[in-house]
């Protein structure tokens, strides 16, 4: 499916969940934000949340506040 990530174009497989986004491009889902489509997406909700061809997801590293 075709996904717009950060605003550019990115190819990933069918049937992710934004955990599953968020592992193929290596990103830690404990320190991002993320907003599906204008949305904000509770983190609770990553591992449920499905991502589908066209959709608009934007993800924002924390600031590291350990």
């Amino acid at each position: 499916m075709n996904v717009q990530v950060n605003g550019r174009g990115r190819e990933l497989p069918d049937n992710l969940t934004i955990t599953g986004v968020l592992e193929e491009l290596g990103y830690d889902e404990r320190s991002v934000s993320v907003e599906r489509n204008g949305q904000p997406v509770s983190a609770s909700l990553f591992a449920e949340l499905t991502v589908n061809d066209g959709d608009r997801v934007e993800i924002v590293k924390g600031s590291g506040d350990s």
